[in-house]
């Protein structure tokens, strides 16, 4: 995933309204999650309407096709392998904590465009939706020159706890062979927001 983050870059630049590589990601998470089956065809279809484009150039398309991919594999995989497509560690704390917040956007974004009706999902996932949107209200601007390790700590916490949980939504959602992850026996984090 790490790979295609940057290819992923250049097509939000085109394409202003997905707001970030991050917000981006997110969108197609909270849908793969919400959806009962989301296509590859559909999720660019519908991503095309989205930003109201008509096409799309080759180079783009092989991106959004190698996103959808890894990002499926991520949230089935036996191993939990789902990354995020977030700034790497080496990047400022309030660049990645305005990034973890744009993918917590896209993501509630992403899911309400594909399972509308809330009201029919567990306690669990519904608190996991609940946490995702005060992550996305962060202040990412109150971290402004503020680096520390504690703060980078706390946001890898939470980084994972998001990761783990958008895992757990898609196997409580779409229950496959093996056990769903219980919501509840993931740890929560410390810290919901970064302060």
């Amino acid at each position: 995933m790490k790979e295609i983050c940057p290819t992923v870059e250049r097509i939000v630049r085109e394409w202003p309204e997905l707001e970030s590589p991050a917000f981006l990601h997110g969108m197609l998470t909270g849908e793969l999650c919400g959806a009962e089956k989301l296509e590859v065809g559909d999720f660019i279809k519908g991503l095309l309407q989205e930003i109201g484009a008509e096409s799309v150039k080759e180079k783009a398309l092989q991106t959004l096709y190698v996103l959808y991919d890894e990002t499926l594999k991520g949230l089935t995989s036996s191993d939990f392998s789902l990354e995020l497509c977030l700034p790497d560690e080496a990047r400022p704390l309030i660049e990645r904590a305005r990034a973890v917040g744009q993918w917590c956007e896209g993501f509630l974004y992403g899911f309400g465009l594909t399972h509308p009706g809330r009201a029919k999902l567990g306690e669990e996932v519904k608190e996991y939706l609940e946490t995702l949107q005060d992550v996305a209200d962060i202040d990412s601007e109150a971290l402004k020159d503020v680096e520390d390790e504690q703060m980078n700590a706390q946001l890898e916490e939470i980084i994972e706890f998001i990761r783990i949980g958008a895992i757990a939504v898609y196997e409580n959602l779409h229950p496959a062979e093996r056990k769903p992850i219980e919501l509840d026996t993931i740890p929560e984090p410390t810290h919901k927001t970064v302060q």
